[in-house]
């Protein structure tokens, strides 16, 4: 039983993370998600846990509009501020958090990475999975 936050590029993932996306979820034996059913990255991964039969936690923010793709979710809460979002979207996955951001290397200015270095600050492990489709696991 293992329970994710997951937080993605407003771009999309590519086909790679996709697939390696798809590949953590079945390793680590995904049976719960949260995100922030965004459009893209969001509703991607959130595709991939349902057909996973995974529960799904939507987390929203306060300009959302859920995705259509994001219907199926199990939950969804209440809207909160996007930086308090992503926090509880961080503490609400025990076992870790995936990424997928729009480029390799750290940015700032960025939600994805924002909520990645929250991850990091609250010792939660974090599986980056970069656009290439090779991830890499922190444990701190």
């Amino acid at each position: 039983m293992t329970t994710l936050g997951f937080t993605g590029t407003r771009h999309g993932m590519t086909q790679r993370q996709r697939v390696t996306i798809r590949y953590l979820f079945s390793e680590l034996k995904l049976t719960k998600l949260h995100h922030g059913g965004e459009r893209h990255a969001d509703a991607e991964a959130h595709r991939l846990a349902i057909g996973m039969g995974a529960y799904v936690v939507v987390h929203p923010g306060l300009a959302f509009n859920l995705d259509s793709d994001c219907l199926g979710a199990n939950l969804v809460l209440e809207a909160k501020p996007n930086l308090v979002r992503n926090g509880d979207i961080v503490l609400a996955g025990i076992d870790g958090l995936i990424a997928a951001p729009a480029q390799s290397n750290e940015i700032l200015r960025s939600g994805t990475w924002s909520t990645v270095r929250r991850a990091r600050k609250l010792k939660r492990r974090v599986w980056l999975v970069f656009p290439d489709g090779t991830f890499k696991e922190e444990i701190s």
